[in-house]
């Protein structure tokens, strides 16, 4: 999720490896901090969510958002554009943008607050302690739901797997390398009910599919698998 960083209320960076400008964060600042807790949030009318953190050491302060309770569809990031005054024309990169977050119902993002809050200042905090008021409780669980103008940008990772497993299977380090810099524009399908389940399986499914390209590339199926050394068709490692 992305993650700005504040020093005596001074906004002095961001961290994530996908941005929209302007930031989304940036301009739900005053109701982002309209809260004076150790840790809260902010629900827009769109059902974007924010925390924040107040470091109870030092003036620091963190927001991470925005995150939504799904996946972001057509007519979201319509409201999401009309309500910064950015063109209908910018919905393709604000679909890639969200593309990069990971979705969380509320009670999830909620108590991911409230762990974080943990470490950050030794509080325990519980997700019934931030809850806004009794209409919140019926966002606190939202299923995922299809969606239109992101399809493009999700449902792209057959390019990538492709193109992945063509570096595998013909040794291409440098290239491999390039293909990991670059910023994430699509996200696996699901393969889970859960998001821990959800990366168990993918790690599960890649580490056959990359195995499988190796042994195409020339790779013998027999080598113990703490062998570092393998040939490849146009290079050796």
């Amino acid at each position: 999720m992305p993650v700005r960083y504040y020093v005596k209320g001074e906004f002095k960076g961001l961290y994530h490896h996908a941005k929209f400008e302007p930031d989304l964060a940036i301009l739900e600042e005053p109701c982002i901090f309209a809260e004076s807790k150790s840790v809260s949030y902010y629900m827009d009318e769109n059902l974007l969510y924010y925390g924040l953190f107040r470091s109870k050491e030092d003036d620091v302060s963190l927001v991470i958002g925005p995150v939504a309770p799904m996946q972001i569809d057509a007519k979201t990031i319509a409201l999401i554009l009309r309500k910064i005054g950015e063109p209908l024309s910018r919905a393709d990169e604000l679909a890639a943008y969200f593309s990069t977050i990971p979705s969380y119902p509320l009670r999830n993002f909620l108590q991911i607050l409230c762990t974080v809050n943990y470490f950050l200042n030794n509080e325990k905090t519980d997700v019934e302690d931030l809850i806004i008021g009794d209409e919140i409780l019926e966002h606190m669980e939202i299923p995922e739901k299809d969606i239109n103008i992101t399809e493009s940008v999700i449902h792209n990772t057959m390019e990538l797997e492709e193109e992945m497993l063509s570096y595998v299977e013909y040794g291409r380090t440098n290239d491999m390398k390039r293909f990991f810099q670059r910023p994430v524009s699509g996200r696996p399908g699901k393969m889970a009910p859960d998001a821990i389940r959800q990366k168990k399986n993918l790690i599960v499914c890649t580490a056959t599919l990359v195995t499988r390209a190796a042994i195409r590339g020339g790779l013998d199926p027999k080598l113990p698998s703490t062998s570092v050394t393998c040939t490849y068709k146009k290079r050796n490692f």
